[in-house]
């Protein structure tokens, strides 16, 4: 099973990209634990030797796909790179891929369009939007929003799975689908959507977790502040508690922007930049606390990692904030001023009851809802069902199939070349499968069902596709 992955990359720098960091932890442990994976891993050309290096215990399964977007197209959920269509093109590609699992909704359509070129081929391909939330802020509606939201849920009604964290986001994503799609579309999307997107990765994360916290009560500044949202606004908040005659200082992890902020003023903090995942992890977990407040609407995954990690967040209150906190959590603040005395609170009560039963509670809510194990093997499972579906659609076509069988006998490995040769000798117009402009079942992905119905496998060894006889 071939997956290509369409990313959207949420900072200018691979390293501190929140996305980047959860399709690492899912793909890597998608490939260890199922041997019948092989995925194809689109990166910004810049950093390809930083990843390959993060990505050189995956066994030559995740293969990296150099591309050339700006910083500013990384950011854009209706941008992808033409090289991405030209590679997994039906008709002139090089490469294969049976599954699509994309990060962006918008234009998630219109890529598989241009990959099925004129051949609609729409049973060759499962396509999956990987949608971490789907959660509009009404304090943000315009009608330019609306488009957005219309194009997006268009891609989640193409898609033939869509991937959600909590059933409160398909829920609210559904609120929007009342507004913008008819009742068969709504049923269409409901049906596919399914939480099964976990973000975390506790086998690393727990390694991390300290037994002793700094001496000093030490706030955070690390979890979606590429972007210095709402900074000056922290840091006042922050400074009244300092002013306040409280010993604390505030640890700077985040790699923004923000860095960028005059901080000079304050005596009071420690700026930690580009340091590795795991220090990052061990630095954060001796600290005490955090505040959120971004100017978005949605949960960047460091804030469920400095919880399990045992930090305390003081939250503003939105929306989007459901299903991802336990119910009753204590420190969610309606105003600015609540800001400020949920910290106090936090820094007068740090080791006593009151604190420490929300950061048990909190790490519980964390391991039933965002580990990434369980999630892959649900969606493996899911994947796996759909795939013998689609290959299960062209058994039907027995000849081709009984002909292939009994050409296949005693040959193990075949290359794509080799099987392209032979379909040639099948075809009785001898079209070329490759060059072909227009020909519905000659696409190579009705072929590759049809050989896999006979009982030819692809190995998922190496980017060229081999195949390999499977007895049944």
């Amino acid at each position: 099973m071939r997956i290509l992955y369409l990313p959207l990359y949420t900072s200018k720098k691979i390293w501190g990209c929140s996305t980047y960091l959860w399709a690492r932890r899912f793909f890597k442990r998608l490939v260890k634990d199922h041997r019948d994976v092989m995925v194809y891993f689109p990166i910004p050309e810049e950093e390809v030797d930083y990843v390959t290096e993060d990505m050189r215990d995956t066994d030559g399964r995740i293969i990296l796909i150099p591309t050339n977007l700006t910083g500013k197209q990384r950011l854009d959920m209706k941008t992808y790179d033409q090289k991405l269509v030209d590679l997994f093109e039906e008709i002139g590609g090089k490469l294969f891929v049976d599954v699509v699992i994309s990060d962006k909704p918008m234009v998630t359509n219109s890529f598989m369009n241009e990959i099925l070129s004129y051949t609609h081929s729409g049973t060759g391909h499962i396509v999956i939007v990987n949608t971490v939330q789907f959660v509009i802020d009404k304090k943000y509606n315009s009608a330019i929003q609306d488009i957005g939201i219309y194009q997006a849920l268009t891609g989640l009604a193409f898609a033939d799975l869509n991937l959600f964290s909590l059933p409160s986001d398909i829920k609210r994503m559904m609120v929007e689908a009342e507004r913008f799609l008819s009742p068969s579309l709504q049923s269409k999307v409901l049906e596919n959507s399914r939480p099964y997107l976990g973000c975390i990765d506790d086998e690393q994360l727990k390694l991390c977790i300290s037994k002793k916290k700094d001496d000093l009560f030490t706030v955070n500044w690390g979890c979606s502040l590429n972007h210095a949202y709402n900074v000056e606004e922290v840091f006042k908040e922050i400074d009244k508690l300092y002013c306040a005659g409280r010993k604390m200082r505030v640890l700077v992890t985040a790699p923004g922007d923000q860095s960028n902020f005059k901080m000079d003023r304050y005596k009071y903090f420690e700026m930690q930049k580009h340091l590795p995942q795991l220090e990052f992890w061990n630095k954060i977990s001796k600290a005490h606390a955090f505040i959120y407040m971004p100017d978005h609407s949605e949960i960047s995954y460091s804030v469920i990692e400095q919880q399990y990690l045992g930090l305390v967040g003081v939250f503003y209150d939105r929306k989007y904030l459901e299903g991802w906190l336990y119910p009753g959590y204590p420190f969610i603040a309606k105003s600015r001023v609540e800001i400020g005395v949920y910290l106090r609170q936090i820094y007068d009560n740090y080791g006593k009851p009151k604190v420490g039963d929300v950061i048990r509670k909190q790490r519980a809510w964390i391991k039933k809802h965002f580990l990434i194990g369980d999630r892959v093997a649900k969606v493996y499972d899911l994947l796996k069902e759909k795939y013998d579906e689609m290959v299960d659609g062209h058994r039907r076509r027995d000849g081709i199939v009984l002909d292939l069988r009994k050409w296949f006998r005693g040959k193990n490995n075949v290359t794509y070349k080799v099987f392209r040769d032979r379909i040639r000798e099948m075809s009785k117009a001898h079209v070329d499968i490759e060059n072909n402009g227009g020909r519905y079942g000659l696409s190579k992905s009705k072929w590759r069902r049809t050989m896999q119905a006979a009982g030819v496998e692809d190995t998922c060894t190496a980017s060229v596709t081999i195949f390999k006889r499977v007895e049944k």
